[in-house]
């Protein structure tokens, strides 16, 4: 008897780390989520481009040349965009920071 009730015991108290363990990742989940859709919100922005338009033609496309191309002429705009911050920042001797 005294065996079961340790194996009950010891059941109950692996359960309950194990319940434990699946909270923190469903939070730390949560949390990821919600850095990834203000990254996804963010980011475009960033380049002054629709969010709508990142997600359709980046998310939603299947083909993948599409994609690469779409993500090229992306790295294409955020090299002008970061040459055109270093100008600025040339001109007025501030450091760059880039800010949305």
């Amino acid at each position: 008897m005294i065996t079961l009730t340790m194996k009950v015991s010891q059941f109950d108290y692996e359960k309950g780390e194990i319940e434990h363990g699946w909270e923190l990742i469903t939070n730390e989940l949560m949390n990821l989520q919600n850095l990834y859709a203000k990254a996804i919100e963010g980011n475009p922005a960033l380049l002054k481009m629709d969010s709508l338009d990142f997600k359709g033609n980046f998310f939603s496309e299947s083909d993948a040349e599409k994609r690469y191309q779409y993500l090229t002429a992306l790295r294409q705009k955020a090299s002008s965009y970061v040459e055109v911050q270093k100008k600025k920042c040339r001109k007025t001797g501030k450091r760059l920071s880039i800010t949305r």
